[in-house]
C-alpha cells in the first residue's frame, strides 16, 4: 500500500505543477509548547510553501486540502489561509482562516480524516495557534 500511495502521489506530482505560495503568516514553522490536561504538547504551525507540500499534507493527514486547486487558489487569491499543525512533529491539524478587513477568523480546523474535534481539542489548538501567533508579532517588533 506504501508503494501504492507513493506511485499516486509521484504521478499527481507529474501531471500537476508545482507552484509557490503566499507567505503572509507563519513563513517559517512556529513551535510552541503548552500543557494539555498534564500532558505537555508541542505544537508546530505552518504554512504549505507550495502546492506539492499542500498535497503531500492532504495525503499525510487524510484530507482534500491537497487533492484539488480549490484551496491552492483559494490561498493564491487571499481568499483564505491554511496553517498546517504538527504535534509531536506528526501531522495532526488542518486549519482554515479567512481573512477580512484586517480580522482573521477560524473557518474551520480539521483533524485526521476530516474528524471534528471535540470541544476540549479546539481549545486547546486555538490556545496553542494564539501562542504561535504572539510568538510570531514579537518576530517581528
Amino acid at each position: 500500500m506504501e508503494w501504492h500511495d507513493h506511485l499516486m502521489a509521484e504521478t499527481w506530482k507529474i501531471s500537476n505543477p508545482n507552484v509557490d505560495l503566499p507567505q503572509k503568516l507563519f513563513p517559517q514553522p512556529i513551535k510552541v509548547e503548552q500543557c494539555n490536561d498534564g500532558e505537555d504538547v508541542k505544537y508546530s504551525f505552518f504554512q504549505p510553501h507550495d502546492t506539492h507540500q499542500l498535497a503531500a499534507w492532504g495525503r499525510a493527514v487524510r484530507n482534500c486540502v491537497g487533492g484539488g486547486h480549490g484551496y491552492a487558489d483559494g490561498i493564491k487569491k487571499m481568499k483564505h489561509l491554511i496553517i498546517l499543525t504538527m504535534i509531536d512533529e506528526q501531522p495532526r491539524y488542518t486549519i482554515q482562516l479567512s481573512v477580512d478587513n484586517g480580522v482573521m477568523t477560524v473557518n474551520q480546523i480539521a483533524d485526521i480524516g476530516n474528524r471534528r474535534l471535540s470541544s476540549f481539542e479546539c481549545s486547546n489548538v486555538e490556545n496553542a495557534f494564539k501562542l504561535a501567533l504572539t510568538k510570531r508579532e514579537e518576530q517581528l517588533t
